[in-house]
């Protein structure tokens, strides 16, 4: 698993999380990863966990070996929030369950979050896996 680059949007940055199948045999996957930003591996959730985002159906995601599927991961500005209600706070990694996993994986990922309340509890979103390595 892998982060891709980065597109901005007003407020948001967008990025996409890159499953590769790198088994022999073909695989599937459906739904929404878990995400949240940690201070280092196995370390403690900065802020909330991503919040799921509907826009786009769940569907089954067939994967042949090499193949690559994406969820977008939306990381609200954390500058824009007042530093008193944000508490901003750095992270340097993601914490992902792929779906259906029970097991977290983690890439190194900086950026900054809100531990205080925001919105709707935090400053990332995570979109359905989709096929493919680029898109929403």
């Amino acid at each position: 698993m892998k982060v891709g680059p980065g597109n901005g949007a007003a407020g948001s940055i967008y990025y996409p999380l890159l499953f590769t199948n790198t088994s022999s045999v073909t695989c599937t996957m459906y739904g929404y990863p878990g995400v949240a930003l940690v201070g280092q591996p196995g370390g403690s959730v900065l802020g909330g966990p991503a919040v799921r985002n509907a826009t786009f159906p769940k569907q089954v995601v067939t994967l042949a070996p090499g193949a690559v599927a994406h969820a977008s991961l939306q990381v609200g500005i954390a500058k824009n929030y007042p530093p008193a209600q944000c508490k901003p706070a750095t992270g340097h990694y993601l914490e992902v369950y792929p779906p259906g996993e029970y097991a977290a994986l983690f890439v190194a990922f900086t950026a900054q979050t809100c531990t205080g309340h925001v919105g709707d509890g935090s400053t990332l979103g995570i979109y359905v896996v989709r096929p493919g390595a680029t898109g929403p």
